[in-house]
C-alpha cells in the first residue's frame, strides 16, 4: 500500500462546517455561498407565539457532564490532523487537557503550544543540488511547433549546468525554479548566486508570488566565461507560503541570445530578518466529540447550553450529521444542521443553518446581540427543532431562523423525495475549531489562557410520532419583465454611471490577490487591472437578479475589447443555488482583441426557473493585465419552452440509464415509474429503515396482478450492459422482468432477498427502450436497485455518453475546461489546460465506486495525449477514509501529440474496496505548466485478468433409471455436477444427456461441459397395467424386464418371437408369456404363422446348425439361416457351442452312419458320420441316407473319391475304383 500521495482534493469533506461568503462577494463555481439569510437581532420585536413549547415533547437522551470524565459509551472522541477540513489549524485530539469534565461541565480547551527549533529552517531545498534536481522544477520548451528550444541540464558541484542550443522564444522556455517557498510579512530577504556563461548574454532571476506578483530580483548582463556574482534584497508586505524562486535562462526580449553553456553555483536564499537561533513552530489543538453509531435520531428537539470562547480564530459548533452517508450519498447531499456557530471574532452573533443538495445549497439565520453583551459572556441554550418538513433554530427560547424549502438534488442523478435528505437518523457533533477557511486564522489578540467552549448540557426531546407524509412548500418564483427593447439587464447600454460597490444591477468585485478598478463612462465599462489575481473571478463584474424560465431559450450579446489581445470568461450562474452554470454547463471563454467585436451565445434554461440568475464577467487569472472594454450588454429570451416537450432522459451521472432505481425519488417514491394494477393488488415503498424498496401485494385471485414500467431510456445497441435488481418475495415464484423487449425470468426462493443479474450481450436487438416488472402470482414482492449500466468496471470509457460517469475536479489556483470531442477525437475527453496549478491532484478526472477484489489482478488500459510534451498521473487508489492507498502501479506517463498507449496490470494486494477509483492527475506532474495546451484521453477499460485454468479431475457418474413421471430433477447427482439442460423431458426408454461439472476452486480449474451418460426412463406397473401414463402397443420395460404391451397390458399368452423394438433396436424377439426371455433354440411366432425360428439369447439370429427347441424338448434340428430347413447333411449346432459336426436327415438330427455332404449344400466332399456324428475313421460305408447300396471308400472320415487301387480294410481286401467298391 502506497500512502501519503494525495491524488484528491477534496474541496469539501464530510462532516465540515462551512457557511460562505454573503451575497455580494466574489464567487467562483464550487465556492459555497448561502441562500438569503435571515437576521433576527436582540432588540427586535418576536412574536411571543414563536417561543418555543415543550408541549408534547418527552427529554429521550441527554448529558450533563456529571462526573469527572467523558461518557465514552456514548461519545466518540474523534482524532484528525491539522489542515482535515476548511484548511483548520488545530489538531483534533484526546487528552485531558482538551477535553475536560469537572464541576459539571464539560470543557472544550483550545491549546496552542510554541515548539522552538534550534536552526532556521531552509528557505530553499537543496539549494547546493546535493540530491540532484529534486525540489527543483525545470522547464526546457522543446514540446514541437512552436515550440523549439533545444537544451539540457546536467548537476555539477553546488551547482546545475545548461546546455543551451536554441533558447526559444521566451526568457522562460529554459528555466529553474522552486515553488512553494514560505516568506513572513516584514521580513527581508537576501538571495544570492554565481553564474557564469560562454558566451555574452543576459539572464533573469527574482521571486514572485503563484499569481506572479514579483516581489524582487535581478536581471544581470553577462560577460563570456566570466563568473559573474549576484545578489538582490527584498522586503515581504504579506505572509506568502507559495512562493517562487527563479533562473529563466532562455530568449531576452529584443536582445540578442546566443547559443551557450550556462552555470549556476552557490545558491543561497538569506531571511536576513532572522536572528540566526531559528524560529518558532506554533500548533494548535482542540476537541471534537460526537455520538456517530452511539445515539442517533430522526426528528427531535436538540438543545445545548454553552459559553463559547471569544477570540479571532475560534469556531465553536453544537451539530448534526447523518449517521450513515451512504443512504443518499456524501456531503453535501446527505445533508447537516447547524444547530449553532459563533465566531470567536464576532461573540454576538449566532449562525444557524443547514447544507443539502448537490451542488451545494444551504438556508442559514443569525441572531444578533446589540446591547454589548456576547455569547461568550454567559451561558445561552441554544436549540434546534427538526420536524418532518420543517427546521426551526431557537437562542434563549426565542425563535430566529425557519426553514421548509430544501431538497436532495445531484447534477445527473435526480431529486430525492421530500423530506429527504432530512428524514433519516442524525447524531450530534460538539467541537471547537481553530482558524479555517470561513472564521479566519488566530493572531497575537486571540486568547488560548483558560477560554475553552464550555458545555453544560446536551438534551434531545422528541415527540411520541410525527407525521411523515408533507409536501415540500410550493417555491412560486416570480420572474421579472424585461426593459421595452426585450433586455433582462439593467443598464446594460451603460447609460447610467454606477459606483459598482451595491447590489443594484451592476457589481464590480476582486478577490485572491485580484486588484482593478472599473468605471462607466460614456455607453461603456472600462475595466482596469494591476493584478489579475490567481483565479477567474479574482477580478469580476456581475449583475444578479437575470430572471430565467424553465424550458426558455436565451440569447447573451455584447461588444467587448481589449487593449491587447488576451481573453475573459462570460457565465450566466445561480448564486442561490450552488452556483451552478446555466449558460449550457461551462460559460463561454472569449477571445478579445483591441477592435471592438460582437459577441453572441445562445443557450436553454434547463434547471427550474431562477429569479435570481447572476451574469459574470470574470477578467481574473487569464494570463493578462490588459484592459477591458465592454457595451451593448443584452440578454434576451428568443424562445420561450414548448408546452408539450417531453423530459429527455440520459444517462445518469452514475452510469445507471433506469431512473430512480431505488426508489428514493418523486411522490410517494415512485418517480418516473408508471403502475398498472388490478383493483386488489397494492403497491408502496417501504420506509427509510427498510431502505426504500418496492411493495407489491397480489392477492389470492387468479386475476390479480401489479405491472411496473418505465419508458422512454436511451441506451443503444452495440454495448454490452449489464441488467440487474434486487428481489425478495415472501413465496416461491418466477418473476418476468422485460428490458429492451429481452425477456428475463428471476427465480425467486421465498425470503432470499437477491441481486439477480443478466447480461445483455452487444448484438442483441432492442425492441423499445423500456424496463418492465409483472408480478402476477399471490404473495409480497419487494424490489430495489433497478440498473441498466454498461457492462465494464469503468463505465463510458469510450466517452460515447459524454462525460456521464467521470468527475471533473478543477482547483481554483488551477485553470482548465473540458468538452468530449466529437468532431475531431470521435468522443474523447479534451481538457484545455491553461494552468495546472502547483500539485498533480489540481486537474483530475476521476470514476468512482470501482470494485477491486483483493487478490485479483486487473488490467487498466488508456490513451492519452497531449498538445505540449508534459506528463500525467495514473493510478486506482482508496479514498480518505483509507489513507489514499494507491492500489495499482504509481504511473507517471509521458505524453506527445500522439496518442500514447497506456496498460498497467496490478494485483490487489489490499482488502477488497468496494469504493475505489480511478484518478487521472492532470495537474503539476512533472513541472507546472502555464502555457494552454490540450490533453485528450479516451478508451479507458479495467478488466480482471484471470489466469489459465486447468482442467479438474473427476469421475464421470454413473447411468441413471428413472420411472416413467420423474424428471431430471428426481436424480441425485455427485457434489459438482448438474445437467447442461435440466429441463429436458426424456421419453421412455433409453436417453443420452449431458452433464456439467463446477470445481469448487473455479478461479484455478475449468467448468467442464459435455460429460455424457445414459439415463433410463421406466414404466410402473400394477396388475399388468401402466399406472405411469400411457404405453404404445409394443415392447416396454417393466421392472426392470422388457415385455411385449397391447392397451397398456402385457400379452400374456404370447410365447414365441414376435417383432419389436428393444433398447432402440428393432428385431424379431423371444417372449415367453409375453416376457421377453433371454433364451436360445428354435420357436415359432406368437401367432402361429410362418416357420421355426432360431433364437439366440432371445434375438432372432440368422444363424445356421443345429438347435433344440427354446423349450428343450424334442430332438435337436436343421436351421438354416435362422428358419428350420428340412435337409440332410452334416452341421454343427447353431450356437457355435461345440466344433463337433452332426448328422441330419429331413431337418433332424438322426444317429444314423454312412457318408453324407453338408447339410447347407456347401462343398462337394462327403463326411462319415457314426451314430450321427462326424467321425475320423477308415473305412468302408454306405450313404447315411440309405439312399443307395453302393459302398465308398472312406479315408480318414471323408470319402475318397480319387482313390483306385485295392486296401486292406481289418481281413477283407477291397478293390476301390474312383473310391467305389467293386
Amino acid at each position: 500500500m502506497v500512502k501519503g500521495k494525495k491524488y484528491l482534493a477534496l474541496f469539501l469533506a464530510a462532516g465540515l462546517v462551512i457557511t460562505a461568503m454573503p451575497l455580494g462577494t466574489t464567487h467562483a463555481t464550487g465556492i459555497i455561498d448561502n441562500d438569503p439569510v435571515t437576521t433576527v437581532n436582540s432588540e427586535d420585536v418576536v412574536d411571543p407565539s414563536t417561543d418555543l413549547s415543550y408541549e408534547g415533547y418527552k427529554e429521550v437522551w441527554g448529558d450533563e457532564f456529571d462526573g469527572t470524565e467523558l461518557n465514552r459509551d456514548v461519545w466518540n472522541v474523534e482524532t484528525h490532523e491539522k489542515g482535515w477540513v476548511n484548511s483548520e489549524l488545530q489538531a483534533y485530539v484526546d487528552n485531558d487537557e482538551v477535553l475536560q469534565v469537572k464541576d459539571g461541565y464539560l470543557n472544550i480547551n483550545p491549546v496552542k503550544t510554541v515548539e522552538h527549533s534550534s536552526e532556521a529552517a531552509a528557505i530553499v531545498k537543496n539549494a547546493d543540488f546535493s540530491s540532484g534536481k529534486d525540489d527543483w522544477v525545470e522547464t526546457i520548451a522543446d514540446w514541437g511547433d512552436p515550440y523549439h528550444t533545444v537544451a539540457s541540464s546536467t548537476v555539477v558541484d553546488n551547482g546545475i549546468k545548461y546546455t543551451i542550443t536554441d533558447p526559444g522564444d521566451e526568457d522562460w522556455h529554459v528555466q529553474l525554479k522552486q515553488d512553494n517557498l514560505n516568506l513572513k510579512e516584514g521580513h527581508t530577504y537576501k538571495v544570492a548566486y554565481n553564474v557564469t556563461s560562454t558566451a555574452a548574454r543576459q539572464i533573469k532571476s527574482g521571486v514572485q508570488s503563484a499569481a506572479y506578483t514579483w516581489y524582487g530580483g535581478a536581471d544581470p548582463v553577462l560577460e563570456a566565461n566570466v563568473v559573474t556574482p549576484v545578489e538582490y534584497e527584498f522586503t515581504m508586505e504579506a505572509d506568502d507560503d507559495t512562493a517562487t524562486v527563479y533562473f529563466s535562462l532562455g530568449k531576452i526580449a529584443d536582445v540578442e541570445t546566443p547559443a551557450s553553456d550556462i552555470t549556476i553555483t552557490d545558491i543561497t536564499f538569506t531571511d536576513l530578518s532572522d536572528d540566526g537561533e531559528g524560529e518558532d513552530v506554533v500548533n494548535y489543538t482542540s476537541g471534537r466529540i460526537s455520538t456517530q453509531n452511539k445515539q442517533t435520531f430522526t426528528y427531535g428537539l436538540f438543545e445545548c447550553r454553552a459559553k463559547v470562547p471569544a477570540g479571532k480564530g475560534y469556531l465553536p459548533a453544537f451539530w448534526l450529521m447523518a449517521n450513515d452517508e451512504n443512504v443518499y450519498g456524501q456531503w453535501p447531499r446527505c445533508g447537516e444542521i447547524d444547530c449553532m456557530e459563533v465566531m470567536g471574532q464576532d461573540p454576538d452573533k449566532l449562525y444557524g443553518t443547514i447544507h443539502y443538495g448537490n451542488p451545494h445549497a444551504e438556508s442559514q439565520g443569525t441572531y444578533e446581540i446589540t446591547d454589548g453583551a456576547s455569547f461568550a459572556d454567559e451561558f445561552h441554550t441554544f436549540a434546534c427543532e427538526w420536524l418532518p418538513g420543517k427546521i426551526n433554530w431557537y437562542v434563549d427560547g426565542k425563535l430566529y431562523h425557519t426553514e421548509s424549502n430544501w431538497h436532495s438534488t445531484t447534477v445527473g442523478q435526480g431529486t430525492l423525495t421530500y423530506p429527504a435528505p432530512f428524514d433519516q437518523p442524525f447524531y450530534i457533533i460538539l467541537n471547537l475549531a481553530v482558524g479555517g477557511s470561513w472564521v479566519g486564522n488566530p493572531d497575537d489578540t486571540t486568547n488560548f489562557d483558560n477560554n475553552p467552549y464550555v458545555i453544560d448540557y446536551v438534551k434531545v426531546y422528541q415527540k411520541d410520532s410525527y407525521d411523515e407524509n408533507v409536501q415540500k412548500p410550493e417555491n412560486n418564483v416570480e420572474l421579472r419583465d424585461p426593459d421595452v427593447t426585450g433586455n433582462y439587464v439593467n443598464n446594460g447600454d451603460f447609460s447610467v454611471e454606477e459606483d459598482l460597490t451595491d447590489d443594484t444591477d451592476w457589481k464590480f468585485l476582486t478577490a485572491l490577490g485580484g486588484e482593478a478598478a472599473a468605471t462607466i463612462s460614456g455607453n461603456e465599462i472600462n475595466i482596469d487591472t494591476t493584478n489579475e489575481g490567481t483565479v477567474d473571478y479574482s477580478v469580476q463584474l456581475v449583475q444578479a437578479g437575470v430572471p430565467l424560465l424553465k424550458g426558455a431559450t436565451y440569447k447573451v450579446s455584447f461588444d467587448a475589447c481589449a487593449a491587447e489581445a488576451r481573453t475573459m470568461h462570460v457565465d450566466i450562474k445561480a448564486p442561490d443555488h450552488g452556483y451552478i452554470n446555466y449558460m449550457n454547463g461551462t460559460g463561454a471563454e472569449v477571445a478579445l482583441d483591441t477592435e471592438y467585436n460582437h459577441y453572441e451565445y445562445e443557450f436553454k434554461m434547463k434547471s427550474d426557473s431562477d429569479a435570481n440568475g447572476r451574469l459574470e464577467y470574470n477578467i481574473g487569472a487569464a494570463g493578462s493585465n490588459a484592459q477591458i472594454k465592454l457595451k451593448n450588454v443584452r440578454i434576451e429570451k428568443i424562445a420561450d419552452p414548448d408546452p408539450n416537450e417531453k423530459e429527455e432522459k440520459t444517462v445518469l451521472a452514475n452510469g445507471n440509464y433506469v431512473y430512480n432505481g431505488g426508489f428514493q425519488e418523486g411522490t410517494g417514491h415512485l418517480g418516473y415509474w408508471d403502475i398498472a394494477k388490478s383493483e386488489g393488488s397494492s403497491v408502496s415503498v417501504t420506509d427509510y429503515k427498510d431502505g426504500r424498496r418496492f411493495k407489491a401485494v397480489i392477492p389470492e385471485a387468479a386475476s390479480e396482478y401489479v405491472f411496473l414500467s418505465q419508458d422512454d431510456m436511451t441506451f443503444n445497441e452495440g454495448t454490452p450492459y449489464l441488467f440487474s435488481f434486487d428481489l425478495e418475495a415472501d413465496t416461491d415464484t418466477t418473476v418476468k422482468a422485460v428490458i429492451a423487449g429481452v425477456e428475463c425470468e428471476a427465480e425467486v426462493v421465498k425470503g432470499d432477498k437477491k441481486t439477480y443479474r443478466f447480461e445483455i450481450p452487444p448484438t442483441t436487438e432492442f425492441s423499445d427502450k423500456s424496463v418492465s416488472f409483472t408480478f402476477d402470482a399471490a404473495g409480497t414482492y419487494y424490489l430495489d436497485n433497478v440498473k441498466m449500466v454498461e457492462n465494464a468496471m469503468i463505465k463510458n470509457g469510450s466517452f460515447n455518453d459524454g462525460e456521464t460517469g467521470y468527475t471533473i475536479y478543477i482547483d481554483s489556483s488551477a485553470k482548465a475546461s473540458h468538452v468530449v470531442d466529437s468532431i475531431k477525437e470521435d468522443n474523447a475527453l479534451s481538457l484545455t489546460i491553461d494552468k495546472t496549478g502547483d500539485a498533480d491532484w489540481k486537474i483530475q478526472v476521476k470514476q468512482e465506486d470501482v470494485k477491486l477484489e483483493a487478490g485479483k489482478t486487473y488490467r487498466l488500459k488508456l490513451k492519452a495525449k497531449s498538445s505540449v510534451d508534459r506528463d500525467i498521473r495514473v493510478v486506482m487508489q482508496g479514498g480518505e477514509k483509507l489513507g489514499w492507498p494507491v492500489y495499482s502501479n504509481d504511473n507517471v506517463i509521458s505524453l506527445t501529440s500522439e496518442y500514447t498507449e497506456i496498460e498497467d496490470v496490478f494485483t490487489m494486494n489490499e482488502d477488497t474496496d468496494p469504493a475505489a477509483f480511478l484518478s487521472i492527475c492532470l495537474g503539476k506532474v512533472d513541472r507546472e505548466i502555464t502555457d494552454q495546451h490540450v490533453v485528450c484521453i479516451d478508451d479507458i477499460s479495467l478488466e480482471e485478468v484471470k489466469a489459465e485454468k486447468e482442467i479438474p479431475e473427476y469421475e464421470v457418474p454413473e447411468n441413471q433409471t428413472i420411472h416413467c413421471g420423474q424428471t431430471l430433477a428426481d436424480i441425485t447427482l455427485p457434489e459438482g455436477f448438474s445437467f447442461e439442460e435440466p429441463g429436458l423431458e426424456l421419453a421412455p426408454g433409453i436417453s443420452k444427456v449431458t452433464l456439467k461439472y463446477t470445481p469448487a476452486d473455479t478461479d484455478k480449474y475449468e467448468i467442464v461441459t459435455g460429460i455424457e451418460i445414459t439415463i433410463t426412463v421406466e414404466h410402473d406397473y400394477k396388475d399388468g397395467v401402466c399406472v405411469c401414463g400411457d404405453i404404445a402397443d409394443g415392447f416396454a420395460k417393466v421392472n426392470g424386464k422388457w415385455g411385449f404391451y397391447k392397451d397398456q397390458k402385457i400379452v400374456s399368452n404370447y410365447t414365441g418371437v414376435v417383432k419389436g423394438v428393444i433398447d432402440g433396436k428393432s428385431n424379431w424377439y423371444y417372449v415367453k408369456n409375453g416376457v421377453y426371455t433371454k433364451a436360445s433354440g428354435i420357436t415359432k411366432r406368437v401367432d402361429g404363422k410362418g416357420n421355426w425360428y432360431y433364437v439366440k439369447n432371445g434375438v432372432y439370429t440368422k444363424a445356421s446348425g443345429i438347435a433344440k427347441k427354446v423349450d428343450g424338448t424334442g430332438n435337436w434340428y436343421y436351421v438354416k439361416n435362422g428358419v428350420l430347413t428340412r435337409t440332410n447333411g452334416i452341421t454343427k449346432k447353431a450356437d457355435g457351442s461345440s466344433a463337433t459336426w452332426f448328422y441330419v436327415k429331413n431337418g433332424v438330427f438322426t444317429k444314423a452312419t454312412g457318408i453324407a455332404k453338408k447339410a447347407d449344400g456347401s462343398g462337394a466332399t462327403w463326411y462319415y458320420v457314426k451314430n450321427g456324428a462326424y467321425t475320423k475313421d477308415t473305412c468302408i460305408a454306405k450313404k447315411a441316407d440309405g439312399s443307395s447300396k453302393t459302398q465308398y471308400y472312406v479315408k480318414t472320415g471323408s470319402w475318397a473319391n480319387k482313390f483306385t487301387g485295392t486296401i486292406k480294410i481289418g481281413k477283407k481286401n477291397y478293390k476301390i475304383v474312383n473310391g467305389v467298391v467293386k
